[in-house]
């Protein structure tokens, strides 16, 4: 079941490279962290909002997605899905997940992330909240 799904939302008769990628990144970040995010949060740490909210429809017959326009926490319905993903024989080579990628990923986007927050802090003098899922990533 969950190769015909992959097979769908990574078709690449259907989707670029680009969207395949951005699907991809998607699922890599969902099943990395170990905490579940919020659609935003998601959107966030993979510094492409636009991107997420519109690839992540392809997935949401293995994620759970929050309605349209709401922000929702994301996250697998089943654990199988992830050893799928990420067990070498399991996946088809392209829909297979490198975790050691993601985790590279991620740091970056935590990064950026937290840069951000601090120069909007240092500008407008506030607190960097929405930072905080990002430094509680790294931490892991």
């Amino acid at each position: 079941m969950y190769s015909l799904v992959l097979f769908n939302a990574l078709d690449p008769m259907e989707c670029t490279d680009k969207e395949i990628n951005v699907t991809k990144r998607i699922l890599g970040t969902i099943i990395a962290i170990r905490e579940p995010l919020s659609l935003s949060g998601l959107a966030r740490l993979l510094v492409s909002p636009h991107n997420v909210l519109a690839n992540i429809d392809r997935i949401y017959a293995v994620v759970n997605v929050p309605p349209y326009k709401e922000d929702g926490v994301v996250s697998t319905f089943h654990s199988s899905f992830v050893d799928f993903l990420t067990t070498p024989g399991r996946a088809p080579e392209n829909m297979r997940i490198l975790l050691s990628t993601t985790h590279r990923d991620l740091a970056s986007g935590c990064l950026e992330v937290m840069n951000s927050s601090l120069q909007l802090t240092a500008r407008h003098h506030t607190s960097p909240t929405h930072s905080r899922s990002s430094r509680q990533y790294l931490l892991y």
